[in-house]
């Protein structure tokens, strides 16, 4: 009977802990892959400027800042081959800064770990890093890309259709967009394992996307901020504030109005109101999860009942040789509190290690029913997460013992109201 309340204890610890487990997991690798794709902080300008060097100069000076980039973003259209034309987010770069902002070094197929470059075409193409969702569709089993397959295809020749990024007139005006077509080459295809970013990314050289790509000045509207070690994003962001007013005011000239339209913000907060609905699913869940486990409690008890009944002559015998009532509670209790941390350690241990080997689980599941249960497309990124949330494992194994501790209170109670004469009278 005690091993069954052990189960029952092992097994509602373990389903919280995986439940726990997964949407902390999922939170983390969201906040992770914002800080990997866009870096510590991210200043968004309301309009374009020149000049970004300056700026970047000025903040590597502050000491605040280990790495920045300037970037641009602009909507296209991909030319892939006949009948297949994507919408494609155009990312406008300097490789060599972003690779320090970034961790696009270790997303290249191509590249990867190595020196990362877009050398200008001797045919006057464009060299460009594409991600290989554009390329490539998933094995719609596996829900994984052929990454070999992906290296065939550097070198082929794309046509990107999208919007000119406009000099700026005599007038300081920027004058009316105009529509560009670049013939592209693939240099390498970025795989980040982030769905949308690998379905929509064409990374460009900045220039290129200029309406005088051989002009000197390079109009970009965000820059891309690495930290340096142990810097807070919050207490850096007032200081890089202050460095962007000096910046647009004295460098471009612009007014307070304007300056102060810039957002300037910690990349983990780019999808704060998404991520603040998902930890409200997770507390959602946690608490229906707690009340279908409190048939573990349930379960402890009607053990320890039983047990009290089974044991009740033990129990006035140890009560007539003189053992007061409330050791006879304690011992109860003594014995709940050692099942539900027998339980809850075993539970810890199967949480483990359906998290730990979830993926795997996952793709045994799937290869035998034949339907994908992890979608990419869905839950945007390749791979279930598979770090167990040990700050909140710590929770519920003290949750579970105090629980199965208050399921054998009563029982004990019971026991130690037992009265010697009436039980031994016929012995």
């Amino acid at each position: 009977m005690v091993l069954l309340s052990i189960t029952a204890v092992a097994l509602a610890v373990s389903l919280l802990m995986v439940v726990s487990s997964l949407f902390t997991g999922f939170i983390r690798t969201f906040e992770r892959s914002a800080t990997d794709l866009i870096g510590d902080i991210l200043l968004l300008s309301p309009s374009r400027f020149d000049h970004a060097d300056e700026l970047i100069e000025d903040l590597r000076g502050s000491g605040l800042v280990r790495a920045a980039a300037a970037s641009t973003q602009i909507p296209g259209l991909l030319h892939i081959a006949t009948g297949n034309v994507r919408p494609v987010q155009v990312w406008g770069i300097e490789v060599a800064d972003l690779m320090q902002v970034t961790s696009l070094g270790k997303w290249l197929v191509g590249q990867a770990g190595g020196p990362i470059t877009l050398a200008a075409q001797a045919t006057g193409r464009v060299p460009a890093i594409v991600g290989i969702g554009l390329l490539l569709e998933p094995d719609p089993l596996t829900d994984r890309y052929d990454v070999d397959q992906a290296r065939k295809l550097i070198g082929q020749r794309l046509v990107l259709t999208c919007p000119a990024i406009s000099n700026l007139d005599p007038n300081q005006q920027p004058q009316r967009p105009m529509r560009r077509t670049i013939e592209l080459v693939i240099a390498d295809i970025l795989h980040t394992g982030n769905w949308l970013f690998d379905q929509q990314a064409v990374l460009l050289p900045s220039r290129s996307l200029q309406l005088d790509p051989n002009s000197s000045q390079v109009f970009v509207d965000r820059i891309q901020i690495r930290l340096a070690n142990g810097m807070d994003p919050q207490q850096a962001i007032a200081t890089i504030s202050l460095i962007w007013g000096r910046f647009a005011q004295g460098v471009l000239g612009w007014g307070p109005y304007q300056v102060a339209q810039a957002e300037i913000l910690p990349a983990r907060q780019l999808q704060a109101r998404f991520l603040a609905e998902v930890r409200k699913q997770l507390g959602v869940l946690l608490v229906i999860f707690g009340v279908v486990d409190t048939a573990a409690i349930v379960l402890v008890f009607c053990v320890f009942y039983m047990l009290a009944r089974l044991k009740v002559r033990d129990i006035a015998i140890l009560k007539a040789c003189g053992c007061p009532s409330s050791q006879i509670v304690f011992l109860f209790l003594g014995l709940g509190t050692v099942v539900g941390a027998i339980g809850a350690g075993f539970g810890v241990v199967l949480g483990y290690l359906f998290t730990h080997n979830i993926n795997y689980i996952e793709d045994r599941i799937s290869s035998l029913i034949g339907i994908r249960l992890w979608d990419s497309s869905a839950y945007l990124f390749e791979h279930i997460p598979d770090q167990v949330a040990w700050d909140t494992v710590w929770i519920i194994v003290l949750l579970a013992t105090v629980a199965a501790a208050i399921g054998a209170l009563a029982p004990a109670m019971m026991a130690a109201r037992a009265r010697p004469v009436e039980i031994l009278r016929y012995e």
